[in-house]
């Protein structure tokens, strides 16, 4: 191109107020400059000069001792240097008031040859290399594409992209590699956070993973999961946001919202102020007060019995429309309400003891109904059931017992287990915190108790253990007593105790329903507690059972 710019000989002239480029016909094969007010003319075009323009000499036809060039002399250098200083610029030719400069440079008698040297001289073209830039990168290359097939390249990729996360090319490479349909392997926070469209893919495929594969997924990917949604502000927001919405779905919405808390509760565990997205979210906006006691209590992760006697009075005000349940249901607000009830070494303020109740029962069991987004029913029927049975609670562990004198006692099962056979029972998600209470139980030494009386005592715990088995808790629990018995800590006829009592309670069909049976029916869990036999298998646990239980015989016969 630049050669091209340097073999032109034109000449410039002004002519009706417009610029007249005079090039070899030649010349045109190069596309030199092309726009509007720019006449390009061939050579043939000079037989056109009727009006005796232009002399031999190439010159027009003022003469040099003529006054008004006189007068305009010096003006015009200074104009001539400006625009030859112009003219000098990178890429000049591509700027839209070069034709006016132009113009400018040649009523000030300026020489066409050095405005052509100037500016092809100075020609990078920029523009034309961002355009070819970018039709490379629209057009993906064939060996790109061939790379990112192989697991060994993509993880080649992933890791450069942690390393260097400026890069444009393994940015453009890491989008390749999500729209191939590879995203769940993206788990790099920094790689999946610098581009709308792979965190998009990346969380979709996240959540469709907890959903698909239940708590223990779950636990396995949310530290990661986490990791990825906190990595910003924005980040955070953007899937809050995106969860709160697939929340309101009918099927699967508690799966969701059970997601979006996890991550509030990492988010706090992080150190993250997370408050003003979380009330926002639940429509705390509509209720400033109680918005405001709210933002206090989190923010300063303490509960005060000025907020608590405001968010009590609306909540237990029957003039007025109660704030929307969800809006106390947030889980570091509820951390606190437990720790502050149940916690013996918390300070509780008897007056206000009854308010926290109050509140925690009202989270726990009022439901809401909504159409179209208005809430058109508020359900209270367990409100009074629950604050009696918590009260009753609460009562309980105030007594201060170490766990020797709350398990021992021989007449009949203790409460306590009583409530975590039930909690068992009715909760699923509670089943691994169940499963760890009943190994700390298990592991104490009770170096105070008679041996016997150990066993015993370790023998009821082990039953629990079994309920929890037939709740469908069955690799958790298989899996510790294994555990136990590759230790050689634990006295063999424990072991043997549970693996009978498993076997005792497998013997009958019933408790396991085949493919052909209706989904509506139902087998018996294992409880020896005389207490709680009306509970009944639940499906879902009994078609767990029935996929893993075959996978346990193999170890039971080893010990029995």
């Amino acid at each position: 191109m630049e050669s091209g710019l340097k073999t032109i000989a034109c000449e410039l002239v002004s002519v009706d107020g417009g610029v007249n480029l005079h090039v070899p016909v030649r010349a045109l094969e190069d596309d030199v400059v092309k726009a509007d007010g720019l006449n390009i003319l061939t050579m043939a075009d000079y037989e056109d000069d009727d009006d005796g323009m232009w002399n031999a000499s190439g010159e027009d036809g003022m003469g040099e001792g003529s006054p008004e060039h006189d007068d305009d002399e010096m003006g015009d250098e200074s104009v001539q240097q400006e625009c030859l200083e112009t003219f000098a610029s990178r890429d000049y030719i591509m700027e839209p008031g070069v034709f006016l400069m132009l113009k400018t440079f040649l009523q000030a008698g300026g020489s066409p040859e050095k405005v052509v040297e100037l500016l092809s001289d100075n020609y990078t073209g920029v523009a034309q290399t961002v355009n070819l830039l970018a039709e490379w990168m629209i057009q993906t290359p064939s060996w790109l594409a061939e790379m990112i097939l192989f697991p060994t390249w993509r993880e080649l990729f992933y890791r450069l992209a942690e390393e260097y996360p400026d890069c444009l090319m393994l940015n453009f490479t890491i989008k390749l590699i999500s729209d191939a349909g590879f995203q769940g392997e993206i788990t790099s926070v920094s790689t999946a956070c610098h581009q709308i469209e792979v965190f998009s893919r990346v969380l979709r495929t996240s959540i469709t993973s907890f959903l698909e594969g239940g708590v223990e997924v779950m636990e396995k990917n949310l530290p990661e999961f986490t990791k990825m949604v906190c990595h910003g502000e924005h980040t955070y927001l953007y899937s809050q946001v995106m969860m709160n919405i697939l929340a309101q779905e009918p099927k699967g919405g508690s799966n969701i919202r059970r997601i979006c808390q996890e991550l509030q509760k990492c988010a706090n565990q992080r150190g993250l102020d997370v408050t003003p997205i979380t009330l926002a979210l639940s429509g705390a906006a509509a209720y400033p007060r109680a918005c405001q006691a709210l933002s206090s209590m989190l923010s300063k992760k303490a509960l005060n019995p000025a907020d608590i006697t405001i968010l009590y009075k609306m909540y237990s005000d029957n003039q007025y429309p109660p704030p929307p349940v969800d809006l106390i249901r947030v889980p570091a607000f509820l951390d606190l309400l437990i720790e502050s009830l149940f916690k013996t070494s918390s300070r509780l303020n008897q007056e206000h003891k009854s308010k926290y109740m109050y509140l925690l029962s009202y989270a726990a069991s009022v439901t809401e109904t909504y159409k179209k987004g208005i809430r058109k029913h508020i359900e209270k029927k367990e409100l009074k059931p629950t604050t009696q049975a918590l009260e009753k609670v609460q009562a309980l562990c105030a007594q201060n017992k170490n766990a020797s004198e709350l398990l021992l006692n021989t007449d009949h099962t203790p409460l306590h287990l009583v409530l975590v056979d039930e909690i068992v029972t009715n909760h699923l998600l509670l089943h691994q915190k169940a499963l760890d209470l009943l190994v700390r139980l298990f592991e104490s030494s009770f170096d105070e108790l008679d041996v016997m009386v150990r066993l015993e005592l370790k023998k009821t715990v082990l039953d629990r253990m079994v309920h929890l088995f037939s709740c469908g808790c069955v690799l958790p629990v298989v899996n510790y007593i294994r555990e136990c018995h590759a230790r050689q800590d634990t006295d063999i006829s424990l072991i043997r105790h549970f693996v009978s009592e498993v076997l005792k309670w497998h013997q009958t069909d019933d408790n396991i329903p085949t493919q052909s049976q209706n989904q509506d029916s139902r087998g018996s869990r294992y409880n020896p507690i005389s207490d709680s036999n009306n509970v009944a298998l639940a499906i879902q646990a009994a078609q767990i059972l029935n996929r893993r239980l075959i996978r346990t015989f193999s170890f039971f016969q080893t010990i029995v």
